[in-house]
């Protein structure tokens, strides 16, 4: 019987015409014009009423501006719904006004085709124009779903001009008259007012909740928490009765990274709200996360599933009271004829389409004024519930370690927790959204708080560094409960903070005091979430082990599973790491050329962190030792060494710190790729008394090993090292040369004058005179290590020879090696 019913509908409207009263001018006709048609209308006798309800759709290219029905005719039957004429409503491209019409029947045969003329006026630029539409209806006897959708239309349409003939003053006031007038109609089977929403509410006979909304706050100066004028409020302080914040729900045990690289970043919400959607997702992709297809319709909203973030700015509601009540999330779908006409197919069909459980409607501003009313657009839309995610987001499934980020209006409520649980169903890892101080009121959101508190969490987590920079080098990532500690420090615009939204009373009391809240997933196994990107603070080279490159940061538990790093683009995998705080990591380090120094970039389940550069150094230091007469050493060092001297940022939003805050005190920097040579030479004569002569000989030259203390057997030679540290700067660094010779010899010939004499000694080991010296290097802003302009004396000490012994070093100005000198502008 529907089928027929629907079929019949369907098939009945064969004729239509569209005829445009007025002459535009030329130019207007080049801009595009407005044009006017209808869609696939439903009709038919209910009663001694015949109902029409009819698409008006501009099918032309321009905007029709302050569209007004000013006439309807329909065989001479007269029009008794609505009063004519229409209040004005522009029309975009493609867009339509459904028009319910209601006709006394009584003089209409049964099974007669008759003309519906619709006419009307719109402006096109400075000019207002006319229109018709024409359309034949044959008169047939509504029933089955004709019947129901044709009595649902004249409600709604009802309900609409009721709430537009409001004084919209007082919320409290025009909800009181709302309910009355629900209370007032038998089409409804049920009606209230949800307390802390402030939410009108009623449900039909087929089980769909409607919900007059008007919640979400659009001035961006209550947002940003504006007090009411002493004027007004001269002796309340508002302050005085804030209620303090509710705990978290559970703590997050690890801060781990989602596993997938999709997110899902969507806006149901037109350009006069203030919204982050479009920052977000820029800065999501460009950290090399991937969008999903889709938008905020409910078709969009069907093909959730495996993402790692899913954002969403909308209106959110809470409908029903006490243990009835629950959340519904507004899309982007508009109440329509083709949509309600797709669920009954779906219906006869058996094809599962949405049951009263899984949508409702809500009637609600779109976000969008009207070009040329100046009014706010306000129409049904659909919004789904808790059992709308359970049919489709639990089916596909959120990514491991996923964020879930619903911004909107008692996002996360008392009343939202059956929303919320079957988020955490479909595997949501940690579930984001707003809460009121007082259970009693509403977590009303608006203005640009809502939003700068989602951009300011993903900035931090992604480190971005574009919503309020902290200055200098641009911040690395940072952990969820990092950037959530954070909120109530950004208060130079918003007064009260990030994270809490206040609006007041002319009194001066508190309207509403809500604050962001996050939940995790009971299932230890799916609530980990903590971070957006691995994070880079710190690294360390120990040259004398083969897993020699140690980074500090965050980056997940178990990060090895299928992290790698790369370093001077030559990529490995991670070898090992340590839950320690921060978290360690280990990875391999090529000696020398490529993937030895440069940019370190660290991968896991494909986020990126920033960059982090690891600084090397080859240069030449100059050492000579000049003795008694000719006796001289003379070493030529060929160092090479790496260390990560970038400042660093170890708290979130907090200053940067120089690299040894969090190095060890002194750290084995030289590369075993450096090389020395050294030789030995001259003769010095002297007496040292009146009977002896003693002639010293300094000899042997050589190659020396670079070793890394403490030196695993066999022990070489000739041997050198370098330790060193920087000072609390990264413009000062510290070295201690050491070595050990087994090839530079001194020889003594002793001669007695009386009794004449001769005595060889034994040939003594000639060491670097001293065995260690130290000396402070200073770097420019380049990483250059700055030359000596005259050599520095160094400290000899106890020395073989005859004499004091002069040692100095010296060197020329050692840049640091192509590619490897810190970014100033890398994320730290």
């Amino acid at each position: 019987m529907h089928s027929v019913t629907f079929s019949r509908w369907v098939t009945s409207a064969l004729v239509f015409a569209a005829t445009i009263i007025g002459i535009a001018s030329a130019s207007l006709a080049q801009t595009g014009l407005p044009s006017f048609s209808s869609q696939e209308p439903i009709s038919g006798m209910i009663g001694n009423n015949f109902m029409i309800v009819m698409p008006l759709v501009n099918v032309g290219t321009g905007i029709a501006g302050a569209v007004e029905v000013t006439s309807v005719t329909f065989a001479g039957a007269v029009l008794s719904s609505p009063a004519l004429p229409l209040p004005p409503e522009s029309i975009s491209p493609s867009g339509f006004r459904t028009l319910v019409l209601q006709f006394d029947g009584k003089n209409l045969g049964a099974g007669g085709t008759y003309l519906l003329t619709v006419r009307g006026t719109y402006k096109f630029g400075t000019q207002t124009l006319g229109f018709a539409v024409n359309r034949f209806f044959t008169v047939s006897i509504a029933t089955g779903y004709v019947q129901t959708e044709l009595q649902q239309w004249a409600i709604l349409d009802a309900v609409a001009v009721k709430f537009d003939s409001l004084p919209h003053v007082d919320v409290d006031a025009d909800n009181q008259e709302m309910l009355s007038y629900f209370q007032s109609r038998p089409e409804f089977v049920n009606s209230g007012i949800d307390v802390p929403s402030a939410t009108v509410w009623a449900t039909l006979a087929n089980g769909r909740d409607i919900g007059i909304v008007n919640n979400r706050d659009k001035s961006p100066e209550i947002g940003a928490g504006t007090m009411p004028s002493p004027a007004v409020s001269p002796t309340i302080s508002p302050k005085a009765s804030l209620p303090s914040r509710p705990p978290q729900i559970i703590p997050i045990v690890d801060s781990e990274l989602p596993v997938s690289s999709t997110y899902r970043v969507l806006n149901a919400l037109g350009p006069t709200f203030v919204t982050p959607d479009k920052d977000i997702a820029s800065w999501l992709t460009l950290k090399g996360y991937t969008a999903a297809d889709g938008d905020a319709s409910l078709d969009g909203l069907k093909k959730v599933g495996g993402e790692g973030v899913f954002y969403i700015a909308s209106r959110g509601e809470v409908l029903r009271e006490g243990p009835n009540s629950y959340f519904a999330l507004w899309t982007t779908d508009r109440l329509s004829l083709g949509f309600e006409a797709a669920l009954f197919e779906a219906l006869t069909a058996q094809k599962n389409p949405f049951k009263p459980a899984e949508i409702t409607y809500f009637f609600a501003d779109e976000g969008y004024d009207d070009p040329f009313t100046g009014k706010p657009i306000e129409k049904y839309h659909y919004a789904i519930t808790s059992e709308f995610v359970r049919k489709y987001w639990k089916q596909k499934q959120f990514g491991l370690n996923s964020l879930v980020y619903i911004d909107a209006c008692d996002s996360s409520s008392v009343a939202t927790t059956d929303f919320k649980t079957a988020c955490f169903e479909a595997s949501a890892s940690v579930y984001v959204g707003w809460a009121p101080a007082d259970p009693n009121k509403k977590a009303k959101i608006g203005g640009s708080t809502a939003s700068d508190t989602a951009r300011c969490i993903f900035d931090r987590l992604l480190g971005v560094d574009k919503f309020e920079p902290v200055g200098g080098p641009p911040q690395r990532p940072f952990d969820f409960l990092s950037a959530i500690s954070i909120l109530p420090a950004h208060n130079k615009v918003h007064k009260y903070g990030l994270g809490v939204y206040k609006t007041f009373n002319k009194d001066g009391s508190i309207k509403s005091d809500s604050f962001l809240q996050y939940g995790v997933n009971p299932d230890p196994k799916l609530g980990q979430f903590g971070l957006l990107a691995p994070s880079i603070l710190s690294m360390s080279v120990d040259e004398s082990a083969l897993d020699n490159l140690t980074i500090e940061g965050i980056f997940g538990t178990n990060p090895e599973s299928d992290g790698n790093v790369t370093v001077g683009g030559v990529s490995g995998p991670i070898v090992s790491s340590l839950p320690a705080s921060p978290y360690t990591i280990m990875a391999d380090l090529a000696p020398s050329g490529e993937g030895s120094a440069g940019d370190v970039v660290v991968e896991v389940h494909h986020h990126k962190s920033n960059v982090a550069r690891l600084t090397q150094w080859q240069g030449t230091f100059d050492f000579t030792a000049k003795g008694t007469q000719s006796l001289n050493q003379h070493i030529v060092y060929n160092m090479s060494f790496r260390a990560d001297i970038r400042q660093n940022r170890p708290v979130i939003d907090g200053p940067l710190v120089e690299p040894d805050s969090f190095a060890e005190p002194t750290l084995g920097l030289v590369n075993p790729v450096s090389t020395a040579k050294f030789s030995s030479g001259g003769e010095a004569v002297v007496m040292p008394d009146p009977n002896e002569i003693d002639t010293y000989k300094w000899t042997g030259s050589g190659d020396m090993v670079a070793v890394i203390l403490p030196i695993p057997p066999p022990v070489p030679d000739n041997w050198f090292t370098m330790l060193g540290h920087f000072a609390d700067s990264h413009t000062q660094m510290n070295m201690d040369l050491s070595e050990s010779l087994f090839a530079g010899t001194e020889n003594v010939h002793r001669h007695i004058i009386d009794p004449p004499t001769d005595i060889d000694n034994l040939p003594e080991i000639l060491e670097f005179c001293p065995s260690s010296l130290s000396v402070t290097v200073k770097l420019d802003d380049q990483a250059t290590i700055l030359g000596a302009p005259v050599p520095v004396p160094i400290d000899a000490g106890p020395c073989l020879g005859p004499g004091p012994v002069q040692s100095v070093l010296q060197w020329s100005n050692i840049p640091a090696t192509p590619g490897t000198a810190p970014d100033p502008n890398s994320a730290r």
